[in-house]
């Protein structure tokens, strides 16, 4: 499983920059082989309440999914997901993602 951690939003912004844009173009063409599945999991930071970052932690991961179907990747095979500011890397903090989008390749 091939993994890519995208980082550099800021706070309340889901749209991609185009160096965000040119890592995920990069990481499909890498793991275009076969028919790879895309899970693509929204993060926000702690900085709003549960509803507000849930809905950003959406907006970022339907953002990224979104420009994976763009390069022909089929619609079926981008699963999205969203935590807002919930921590699930385990209970060390050290490991939080926050304000990040993870896409892994399956």
């Amino acid at each position: 499983m091939a993994t890519l951690q995208l980082t550099g939003y800021s706070a309340g912004i889901y749209r991609l920059t185009s160096h965000q844009r040119e890592e995920i173009r990069q990481f499909v063409d890498q793991n275009r082989v076969g028919e790879p599945t895309f899970t693509v999991s929204g993060f926000a930071s702690t900085s709003s309440n549960h509803e507000l970052n849930l809905a950003l932690s959406t907006a970022r991961a339907e953002a990224v999914a979104n420009f994976i179907v763009d390069l022909k990747i089929p619609n079926d095979k981008v699963i999205t997901r969203s935590f807002g500011e919930r921590l699930f890397t385990g209970n060390d903090r050290k490991g939080q993602l926050s304000m990040a989008v993870l896409i892994e390749a399956l």
